[in-house]
């Protein structure tokens, strides 16, 4: 049972490392994301809906999913819950002051995505929480892998899409940073995310077709513009399609929870590096089939324009 395992000290917890590690995480995984009960919208967000700690999400998501309070929704179930933060599936770009100045930076972006395919960059996304299994028609040149490895090759086939990231405030360099590419026909079925404390920013950087590409996020749906922000939160559950004959191409990237001030981040921090560095062997894995998929999908003959 998982709440026993929670209740056991780190020192006999490491002890089942090995048989966790199948499961995505290991013994200092969980003592890092414990240490997010610290973060102060965290800890006002376990008081009113009367937890102890982040790590009851472990056990009883749907509990807690099905208690009403603003920070919870019966659709949003990320790998990792943290309590006090707004629930709701997607925000208005207008709200962002970065995201117009990201737009005006599309043609930049695009360039580079255009001279990137084909460069080796590109495989088959390979998805963590399945065993590394591939999707059909979704293919990704990853900046940062899905457990927060830089690949710096493809940095380097982007420099200035880099750049223009971390001029971003609130990006997130430590998580999933990629070129998502979804070919005609393809559909990336119903799943959430790591957490619903970071925000998903698209960019279109080829959108051919906005009215056939789509993405439901919780209950609502919205379409692409080519140039254009969409944000939303990915631990609601959501899902995407391309109904189109051509592929559809958006920047993928996280910035932080807009509830989440200077004191939370301070305190979220160290505790989000450690989960990061604790994948370890994991991390590994993930990057070297990774690898393997862009050497194995070189060829830039599965992008349709």
């Amino acid at each position: 049972q998982v709440w026993l395992l929670l209740k056991l000290p780190r020192s006999v917890l490491r002890r089942f490392d090995g048989k966790m590690q199948a499961f995505g995480f290991t013994s200092a995984t969980w003592e890092a994301q414990r240490g997010l009960d610290a973060v102060p919208a965290v800890a006002r967000g376990l008081r009113e809906l009367g937890l102890r700690s982040v790590m009851q999400w472990k056990y009883m998501p749907a509990t807690i999913s099905l208690t009403p309070h603003a920070s919870t929704h019966p659709l949003m179930r990320p790998i990792l819950f943290l309590p006090g933060l707004e629930a709701k599936p997607f925000y208005d770009s207008g709200d962002f002051n970065w995201a117009r100045a990201l737009e005006a930076a599309h043609r930049t972006i695009q360039q580079e995505f255009d001279r990137a395919v084909g460069s080796g960059g590109f495989g088959e996304y390979l998805q963590p929480e399945a065993g590394g299994e591939g999707v059909s028609k979704w293919r990704t040149m990853f900046f940062v892998t899905p457990h927060g490895r830089l690949i710096q090759e493809n940095v380097d086939r982007c420099p200035k899409t880099w750049a223009i990231l971390n001029s971003i405030p609130g990006f997130e360099p430590s998580n999933m940073c990629m070129f998502s590419a979804l070919a005609p026909g393809g559909r990336i079925r119903p799943h959430t995310g790591l957490t619903n404390a970071a925000l998903r920013v698209h960019l279109g950087v080829h959108v051919p077709e906005p009215s056939k590409s789509v993405l439901r996020c919780g209950e609502d749906v919205r379409t692409w513009e080519e140039g254009k922000v969409l944000i939303f939160n990915d631990g609601f559950d959501h899902e995407v399609w391309n109904f189109g004959s051509r592929t559809r191409v958006v920047l993928f990237f996280d910035v932080w929870h807009p509830g989440l001030g200077p004191e939370d981040m301070e305190a979220l921090r160290p505790h989000w590096s450690a989960m990061k560095e604790s994948y370890g062997a994991l991390a590994d894995s993930y990057e070297r089939r990774a690898r393997e998929s862009a050497s194995a999908g070189s060829k830039a003959s599965w992008y349709v324009k």
